[in-house]
């Protein structure tokens, strides 16, 4: 298909070799401010030396504090470079990503959406969308939580209707060709810390206010009797003008006013303080998606729903709880104990939360749905820079007489070895029935058909040159096995499978339906009988799919159905004694059987 895919890892390659670069040569600016901190340090400890020993304390505390302050300067500039060089080790592996997917290595990326397999799901399982060696390893490109739930949720439920798929096809193209956004995107979400339960936990409390610490009453008193206190304790103790008891009194009661309370309101502000860098870490996420503007309408809106009705920007509106975090600080040191008698530290910190909360509260979990919104179509964007030669499909209404036309489709996860074959399903013929000899690519085609209708069906390009399909639930019957648990076989399986597909049809759903190995867990005659009934009623309801089989008496269903049922093949060929397969999917039924020669082949006696 047109565009060789060199072209594309080596712009990868490219990237991770100038950030390499970029690495190296902060290695000397690094050296030297190392050096410069020693000498600075040796001096600061001269300075005190030479106070010491000449007693001319003014110039060794003038030299302590100016050499103390220029420390301090090359201090940050030393932890400015140290995270510039991390983030450029991480963006080195950001590339690397994305050569390991030409290569075949992404099966070992570390996260594939396991937390989201259902081996129930009607075809999540049967067409590797979720899992190890998944459509979700492959693309994944998300950090956070959200993001990650919202990718598994574009593959595994896809209600969305066709203007929202248009719309999307419209964001991932654009964000296909804005790589260095996807890449920072994956950078700061990636420095993100915050577990999911922590996440849900701050997502709660923006939710949940405490009505007490909105009342003007008690915002009142926590601002005036510090105040009272204060100036008793330097009118009492310290200058001795009126007596002590009243300062110890004021004291006590703040001291009783904390007591109170004290553990749901540690509980308050431990939610926040415990998530405060990851809070810090969202800012810069934000501000990675506030620089860029975008065009297509999906991320336009993604984008202003951030702001969600406020004219502050959302870097700013975090910004402003992370300082409230921050200034809550370790609420175990006798620092703090004593700060928080005298202030009521505490409580000045539940108002400031809260006033921040009911302007902003609500936001939280907006923020973080919109976050996973962007990560999920970034992660689906790279799939088209990766293979710009791959098409967005076309989705026809549902009224078209055409349900799916596929012109040289293959399967995305087999890599640049992978053989295309073209396919279609319409009102003439809704059904194909695929025959084949052992390992010809009957499996691997109704597979490729399947995953690259959820492709399209959550907006993303499609491994074809051409592919037009109408809106249908995708249901799969592929990978039965025994559940001893349940004590169900594999064949009583397949047909609780089979049975949930033809009630959805009956319930007038447009189904596409993906049957493999038809009833290969009973004997000839009964699979025959069986197989035959079940193609015949999903024909008859109006079903849309594919049947694979073993059972080549099936073909006499393409004249029952006048032709609806088509017959269709994958067939073997011979070279000097050796067995060859082509993979290309020829018209009517196999005229070839292998089992015996691969018995054979396998050093087993006939």
């Amino acid at each position: 298909m047109g565009v060789d895919n060199n072209q594309v890892k080596n712009k990868y390659i490219k990237r991770a070799n100038r950030y390499q670069s970029l690495i190296k040569g902060t290695q000397e600016p690094i050296k030297k401010l190392i050096t410069m901190k020693l000498i600075l340090v040796a001096i600061m400890i001269g300075s005190l030396v030479f106070a010491y020993e000449t007693r001319i304390y003014l110039i060794g505390v003038i030299g302590f504090i100016s050499t103390t302050i220029i420390y301090m300067v090359l201090a940050n500039k030393h932890k400015s470079l140290l995270d510039y060089k991390e983030n450029l080790r991480q963006l080195i592996t950001i590339n690397q990503m994305g050569i390991h997917r030409f290569t075949g290595e992404w099966r070992k990326f570390k996260v594939n959406g396991s937390e989201f397999v259902n081996d129930e799901h009607a075809y999540a399982k049967d067409l590797d969308i979720i899992g190890k060696d998944s459509l979700f390893q492959w693309v994944n490109m998300c950090e956070t939580p959200w993001g990650k739930r919202e990718l598994a949720r574009n593959f595994l439920h896809q209600t969305f209707t066709k203007e929202e798929i248009e719309s999307r096809q419209e964001a991932i193209s654009e964000l296909s060709s804005k790589l260095n956004f996807r890449h920072r995107l994956k950078l700061e979400t990636k420095k993100l810390s915050a577990s999911r339960k922590e996440v849900n936990a701050l997502s709660d409390w923006g939710k949940l206010s405490v009505p007490l610490y909105q009342k003007k009453w008690f915002i009142l008193i926590v601002r005036i009797l510090p105040v009272l206190t204060l100036t008793l304790i330097l009118l009492g103790p310290i200058l001795n003008i009126v007596s002590s008891n009243y300062s110890i009194l004021f004291a006590g009661a703040q001291s009783a006013l904390l007591y109170k309370g004290r553990k749901s309101r540690r509980t308050y502000l431990d939610s926040v303080y415990r998530v405060n860098k990851s809070i810090k870490k969202l800012k810069n996420v934000f501000n990675v998606i506030e620089k860029h503007k975008h065009k297509s309408k999906l991320l336009v809106e993604l984008r202003v729903k951030l702001f969600n009705n406020s004219h502050e920007l959302p870097s700013k509106q975090i910004l402003g709880l992370s300082k409230i975090a921050s200034n809550i600080s370790n609420r175990n040191s006798s620092m703090y104990f004593i700060m928080n008698i005298l202030l009521l530290w505490d409580y000045r910190c539940c108002i400031s939360l809260e006033k921040w909360k009911e302007n902003y509260g609500e936001n939280l979990e907006i923020w973080f749905e919109t976050i996973g919104k962007f990560e999920a179509l970034s992660s689906l964007a790279v799939i088209k820079y990766d293979h710009p030669d791959w098409v967005i499909p076309d989705i026809v209404e549902a009224k078209s007489h055409v349900d799916i036309v596929g012109q040289s489709v293959g399967h995305p996860l087999v890599g640049e070895q992978c053989v295309t074959n073209s396919i279609t399903f319409s009102n003439e013929t809704p059904i194909v029935l695929i025959t084949g000899s052992n390992m010809s690519g009957k499996s691997t085609f109704l597979r490729t058909v399947g995953i690259n209708l959820v492709l399209a069906y959550c907006g993303a390009p499609v491994f074809a040159e051409q592919f037009k399909c109408q809106q249908m639930k995708v249901f799969t019957c592929m990978r039965v096995s025994d559940d001893l648990q349940n004590n169900i076989s594999s064949f009583y399986g397949e047909i609780i499978r089979i049975k949930m597909i033809i009630e959805q049809v009956k319930d007038n759903h447009k189904v596409f339906f993906l049957l493999d190995e038809i009833f290969k867990g009973t004997n000839s005659v009964d699979r025959h009988v069986a197989a035959k009934a079940v193609i015949h009623n999903l024909n008859k309801y109006g079903a849309v799919g594919m049947v694979s089989t073993h059972d080549l008496e099936l073909d006499v269903i393409e004249k029952e159905s006048n032709g609806q049922v088509k017959n269709q093949h994958f067939e073997e060929g011979y070279e000097e004694g050796q067995i060859t397969f082509d993979y290309k999917l020829k018209e009517g039924v196999s005229t070839t059987r292998n089992a015996i020669y691969l018995i054979k082949a396998a050093g087993i006696d006939m």
